[in-house]
């Protein structure tokens, strides 16, 4: 009977822990984005502005419709937002969403590095950045 009971308390402690190993990675994503503010108060970052709160949201929805990939989001040093897109074979897409409401992304590709600016994000994922993702992660692009 207490095997039994060493069970129950075993499914409790660990049941937590696999609901987070299944959660959706968009979710996950959202979550770590919530928590941004907090993680850069903590470094000592500045805090990102609500536009680029925003334009990482409406991003990482458009996101994981469109990659597999895991999606991570954290602040950078300057204030702005990151949603790290990497592929576990040396191969990346970062996507840096500024306080002003600007975006850049960074293509790290086997064909070498690629980047491209924009001056608002509101027209994001484009064709640059679809192709950057579908090359990270060896898929054929459609052009």
């Amino acid at each position: 009977m207490d095997s039994h009971s060493d069970d129950a308390s075993d499914a409790q402690t660990i049941g937590p822990f696999l609901i987070n190993l299944w959660k959706h990675p968009l979710s996950v994503a959202l979550s770590d984005l919530r928590e941004a503010s907090d993680y850069a108060r903590e470094e000592g970052f500045p805090i990102p502005f609500n536009s680029a709160m925003d334009n990482a949201e409406r991003l990482l929805k458009e996101l994981h419709k469109i990659t597999t990939l895991h999606l991570e989001v954290y602040p950078t040093p300057d204030g702005e937002l990151a949603v790290h897109i990497p592929n576990g074979r040396g191969r990346s897409v970062v996507l840096l969403c500024g306080s002003n409401g600007s975006a850049l992304c960074l293509a790290n590709l086997e064909s070498g590095h690629r980047r491209k600016k924009y001056p608002t994000a509101d027209a994001l994922p484009d064709k640059f950045m679809r192709q950057a993702l579908d090359l990270s992660a060896n898929r054929p692009t459609v052009r």
